[in-house]
């Protein structure tokens, strides 16, 4: 299996060409997995990626696939992955990997695993949807501010966690990402017991697909949102307004990392969401 970087990842104990748990032909495993199965499957674009767990004796990942219908997701997420990384906070580790017909495949380090003597330990991960105390399906059934203050209220340092999120919002409207639900923030425990916001995951841009909206609503709106709404979704959550500028600032330069161009789009989809982005990147720059 070849390996491709989507991204700088931490040094591995051995290489992921040693993973022989993930299948040499992607399209068997994508047949195998039942779609309307997953849990809280909807209509967003990222919620229909296909995603299977692999391991090998000292990694757990998740092996994330293109779905039928929606091309180049992968290589989409891997792209915003990489780019998320200069917002400067957690972001969940990543590789392109390509199986014996050149298929990509997302290889996903799983931050909720950790290997200590000598065998496997999972750490307790409780997404927003479960601190809310709401169903799966209900994930896009919750303002933006009410998660976002829900979730940092649930972790050791609720101030820096407000930020950590406000950075993964206002980072997902700059890039299109338009699948940040209840379940796609998390508060993860770490090994010694502090809570805190979850790596960045799942952050395809979404607009190449057509879906030009947020999942969930910011300062009442999920579309059209402009700087005066940012500003009232930062207050909203108890980010100082000289905070939220910097992050703003960090936001903008993080998205512009994302190159849409590097993809392989073309047409009016691409042309489509490069539109879109620029005017929403203005509307704060």
């Amino acid at each position: 299996m070849q390996v491709v970087p989507a991204g700088t990842v931490p040094e591995e104990p051995e290489p992921l060409a040693d993973l022989d748990a993930a299948p040499a032909d992607f399209s068997r495993l994508a047949d195998a997995l039942d779609l309307h199965g997953l849990p809280g499957v909807q209509d967003k674009v990222s919620a229909s990626m296909l995603s299977a767990p692999v391991a090998s004796p000292h990694h757990r990942w998740i092996l994330k696939l293109d779905p039928p219908g929606t091309p180049h997701l992968v290589l989409n997420e891997a792209l915003h992955l990489r780019a998320a990384r200069s917002l400067r906070i957690p972001v969940a580790s990543a590789h392109v990997v390509r199986d014996a017909r050149g298929v990509p495949g997302l290889l996903v380090s799983r931050f909720d695993r950790i290997h200590e003597d000598g065998r496997w330990r999972r750490l307790e991960l409780e997404d927003g949807a479960q601190i809310l105390g709401m169903l799966p399906a209900a994930k896009y059934s919750v303002a933006a501010e009410e998660l976002v203050s829900a979730v940092a209220a649930a972790c050791r340092a609720p101030a820096v966690a407000a930020r950590n999120l406000y950075l993964q919002f206002l980072f997902a409207w700059l890039t299109g990402n338009g699948d940040l639900h209840a379940k796609n923030v998390a508060v993860l425990t770490g090994p010694a017991g502090h809570r805190a916001p979850a790596p960045a995951f799942d952050l395809p841009s979404t607009v190449l697909y057509g879906d030009m909206s947020m999942a969930l609503p910011v300062a009442g709106r999920t579309k059209g949102l402009r700087a005066r709404h940012w500003a009232e979704f930062a207050a909203t959550i108890g980010l100082p307004e000289r905070a939220a500028a910097s992050a703003t600032s960090l936001a903008l330069k993080a998205a512009a990392g994302a190159d849409l161009a590097a993809l392989p789009f073309e047409g009016s989809p691409l042309n489509r969401a490069l539109r879109e982005l620029r005017h929403r990147r203005a509307e704060l720059d």
